[in-house]
């Protein structure tokens, strides 16, 4: 079975040498999605959830 690397460049680059996505047959892995600001291109994280609880 091949390995076929999905990438787009519409995405912003990674951080890290990762790839978007591996299909491998059927199987398809996509990587998780950072909160990145393209702006800023740095990381844009949050400590306070929409309801308040922290978590």
């Amino acid at each position: 079975m091949a390995r076929i690397v999905i990438t787009t460049e519409n995405a912003p680059a990674l951080p890290a040498p990762l790839a978007q996505g591996i299909r491998k047959g059927p199987l398809l892995q996509a990587s998780g999605q950072l909160p990145l600001d393209p702006e800023a291109a740095r990381a844009s994280i949050s400590t306070s959830s929409p309801g308040g609880s922290g978590m």
